[in-house]
């Protein structure tokens, strides 16, 4: 999001204003944006609203509505970090299906980084194809609900 007619102080003014940061700021944040946006997360794994340590209150997630990031504690908060966790413990990861993209330790140990979500939306989406991934105690129920 750049105005390409008006000169780079007054892109900054205007964005300054707008939003309290800065051009660079504003830039660096619609890339990160635009990259989650391109992993085609299931959108259950995004939180709608999440908590916003200026305004006290929640607010719709930036993914959908912008908000600087600076907001936020972290961009963890932008994910259903709790239904990820909750998706690898219904995993049989004893099968070579589950298992060949490492352990549930591994992915436990990559979600330490939020940007490794990506990785797990692709993760995601090749195991829903098929219902044996689950965990015997979880067979014939869905991976989410």
């Amino acid at each position: 999001m750049t105005f390409p007619a008006l000169p780079t102080d007054l892109q900054n003014l205007v964005v300054q204003f707008a939003y309290k940061i800065t051009l660079v700021e504003l830039q660096k944040d619609l890339f990160v944006i635009k990259e989650i946006n391109s992993w085609n997360l299931d959108p259950r794994f995004i939180n709608l609203r999440i908590w916003c340590d200026r305004t006290w209150g929640l607010v719709p997630n930036p993914l959908e509505i912008y908000r600087p990031l600076s907001l936020f504690r972290n961009n963890f908060i932008l994910f259903n970090m709790a239904l990820v966790e909750r998706v690898l413990g219904k995993l049989d990861f004893r099968r070579k299906g589950v298992r060949y993209m490492g352990s549930r330790w591994d992915w436990l140990d990559y979600l330490q980084n939020w940007e490794f979500m990506g990785l797990f939306a692709v993760f995601y989406r090749d195991i829903k194809k098929n219902p044996r991934n689950l965990k015997p105690i979880w067979t014939g129920m869905p991976l989410l609900f």
